[in-house]
């Protein structure tokens, strides 16, 4: 992944794609397609989802998930069908280490979290958050314009290890930041892009909360 990250930077897309789809793991392979859609290269992402070789029901699904989210994506006014939406929902419950994309495109599509599943990561991976629920989270403004946020916890104790993250459509890493304070600026180290981004807070490595968020 160094080289691919080398390859970004100077620009060389269609060399760190042509890396990836060589690998021998699957969850090597879609990071090529990540990098595509990334860039909004979504008609050769189509086609590296079609040349993707395949070998377990798992693998499979994470291809129609895909196919999904690339049709959001492709057509502004598009709208879920309900058995795409039925799909997914069962998708992401399903205790494999794919099923969190499920999930993320199913809340892309309709703004809604499922509750006890883990977004891009292997929910076998993960323990129950035992925090309280009550913790009122919030994150301003949203929309937002700048490149800073600022979140807000109630009832936030110092002595908890919190952090946040953001994401971009695609799964990117856009920001990682420690939760110090009951309120916190979150300030990004790049331009962001206008879209729409992902963000979780974590509580001693436990995910406790996630939520979208719209750069305009």
């Amino acid at each position: 992944m160094l080289l691919v990250s080398i390859l970004k930077e100077e620009d060389r897309i269609d060399d760190a794609v042509n890396l990836l789809i060589n690998e021998g793991e699957f969850s090597m392979r879609i990071k090529g397609y990540s990098i595509l859609v990334e860039y909004g290269r979504l008609l050769e992402a189509r086609n590296y989802l079609s040349n993707l070789t395949t070998s377990s029901d798992e693998e499979n699904n994470f291809v129609d998930v895909q196919n999904i989210y690339l049709d959001a994506l492709e057509d502004q006014s598009y709208t879920p069908k309900s058995s795409d939406l039925s799909f997914l929902n069962a998708e992401s419950q399903q205790n494999t280490v794919l099923a969190g994309y499920a999930a993320s495109v199913y809340f892309y599509l309709i703004g809604e979290v499922i509750e006890g599943v883990h977004h891009y990561v292997d929910p076998r991976s993960r323990e129950k958050s035992n925090y309280k629920s009550d913790y009122g989270i919030s994150i301003y403004p949203n929309p937002f314009t700048d490149n800073q946020l600022n979140i807000i916890i109630d009832g936030f104790d110092n002595k908890t290890s919190a952090r946040a993250e953001v994401y971009s459509i695609s799964g990117r890493l856009m920001l990682k930041q420690p939760i110090i304070n009951h309120e916190t600026n979150l300030i990004f180290s790049q331009n962001l892009e206008k879209g729409i981004y992902f963000y979780k807070v974590y509580f001693d490595e436990i995910e406790f909360h996630a939520g979208k968020l719209i750069k305009i």
